[in-house]
């Protein structure tokens, strides 16, 4: 990674003008291949010299952006008749001397984290004042905050009181802090902050130890679901070949006069055969004189 240092002085009291200029800049540059970054600083000895810091993969990206008409292009909101002093122009361009540490990769590739920053669901950014008024938030934060201009409307009295001991201690995190939304759900993020002389910042994310449970208890309870819908669509199959077998035997059978055997198609079996067939519901015993018959020839057996 290389930094571009470049320095110049406005001489024509329009300072003021080139500082709105670059706040306001079409910001092409975001869209070179290679650019990762661009700070902008005044001098407090001097604000008439403007410091500007551009970071690049490498020099040759930056070389090819700087001579290129797109440069040109981007200065175009600089104030008419802007005049620079030449004794205080100077490009700098700097090569990093050792690897990157994570915290280096953040300022590295700041747009990258911008953009994520600005357009995640999860991660949570806020700038808050001495007031406890978030003065800036990304969209996650401003959905959680809903209408609510201040932070500590939206934690717990105990969460509230940690923040507080953890910004006196300057404790940067991690803290867990309990939230709630407009509709008072309750909601835990894990915080990191760094103070400010007029504030705080704050960044934080959902608790995912928390989430991770409650994502294994869903993938039980979904188990549990389909564990009772596969039971139940066998009973509701047993339910239905029932209603069809007793459709069937509540049908009008031919019987035949003789042998009381019915007919099941194109043969005739016994009635016993065809109910044990068709009936889940089947049990065997004896009417009041069959049953008095079966009695007396056991007592028939029995007798010497």
């Amino acid at each position: 990674m290389i930094v571009a240092h470049s320095r110049f002085r406005v001489r024509n009291a329009l300072e003021a003008q080139v500082a709105q200029a670059f706040i306001d800049r079409p910001r092409r540059v975001e869209q070179v291949p290679g650019f990762l970054g661009l700070e902008v600083f005044r001098s407090v000895d001097d604000p008439a010299t403007f410091h500007l810091f551009t970071r690049w993969t490498n020099r040759e990206h930056f070389e090819a952006w700087h001579k290129s008409p797109a440069h040109g292009a981007a200065h175009e909101l600089m104030p008419p008749g802007l005049k620079l002093d030449p004794a205080h122009t100077q490009l700098i361009v700097a090569e990093r001397v050792e690897g990157a540490s994570s915290e280096e990769l953040v300022t590295e590739f700041a747009p990258v984290f911008g953009a994520m920053t600005r357009e995640s669901d999860g991660l949570h950014f806020a700038q808050v004042d001495a007031e406890g008024r978030v003065v800036t938030a990304n969209a996650a934060m401003r959905h959680l905050l809903g209408d609510r201009e201040s932070l500590t409307q939206c934690l717990t009295e105990a969460s509230r009181a940690d923040l507080g001991r953890a910004r006196e201690a300057r404790q940067g995190g991690p803290l867990s802090l309990q939230l709630t939304t407009p509709e008072a759900e309750p909601v835990s993020l894990r915080c990191w902050f760094s103070n400010l002389p007029d504030g705080f910042v704050l960044l934080a994310e959902p608790s995912w130890k928390e989430q991770r449970q409650l994502e294994r208890l869903l993938h039980e309870l979904n188990n549990e679901l389909a564990t009772l819908q596969r039971e139940a669509a066998r009973q509701r199959a047993e339910l239905e070949q029932s209603y069809w077998q007793m459709r069937k035997i509540s049908e009008v059978l031919p019987i035949c006069l003789r042998c009381h055997k019915v007919k099941d198609g194109a043969s005739w079996e016994e009635a016993s055969h065809f109910l044990s067939k068709y009936s889940r519901f089947l049990s065997h015993g004896y009417c009041e004189p069959c049953g008095e018959a079966v009695m007396a020839e056991l007592d028939a057996e029995e007798a010497p």
